[in-house]
């Protein structure tokens, strides 16, 4: 006796009705100002102190002030330019080592594996190296190995710590 083949069935998708284009924009443009209150709540009711974090009407008139005196607008001038220069340098050795490896096979042979071992390392593990090197990669590998010595200040200190 032989039990009955039964076919299987494809599983339906959940159907999705799309939301009027009005309220979709409406409700992504109300998060934001949630967690603004938010915000101004819990700095006005003491939830958040102004150590942790300052009241938004305190953030608002350092921003008047900043851009009064064209210390903010100088200071963001500087920092999109390092993160365009950033930006540039990124793309182009990763697109230059993109393109060797996966063009040649001396490129794959010689490449691949170091890449695929820093693409595993997490980013935010990388941060304190880029911190260190923020200006040029010659004072980095200095500033790298000074740090590293054991003539160091903090060196230095570790050992007089020790020795009292």
């Amino acid at each position: 006796m032989t039990a009955p083949v039964t076919t299987l069935e494809s599983p339906r998708p959940p159907r999705v009705r799309p939301r009027r284009r009005g309220l979709a924009l409406t409700l992504r443009a109300l998060g934001p100002f949630a967690l603004l209150a938010a915000w101004w709540a819990a700095s006005a009711t003491g939830l958040l102190t102004r150590d942790v974090l300052a009241q938004p009407a305190e953030v608002l008139d350092a921003v008047r002030e900043l851009w009064g005196n064209r210390q903010l607008p100088d200071a963001l001038a500087a920092s999109l330019t390092r993160s365009g220069s950033g930006l540039v340098i990124g793309l182009t050795a990763g697109l230059t080592l993109g393109v060797v490896t996966g063009f040649t096979r001396l490129g794959d042979e010689l490449l691949d594996s170091s890449l695929q071992t820093l693409r595993s390392i997490p980013f935010l593990a990388l941060v304190p190296l880029f911190m260190v090197c923020r200006t040029s990669w010659p004072s980095c590998a200095a500033r790298t190995a000074a740090a590293c010595s054991p003539t160091s200040e903090c060196a230095a200190a570790e050992r007089d710590r020790l020795v009292t």
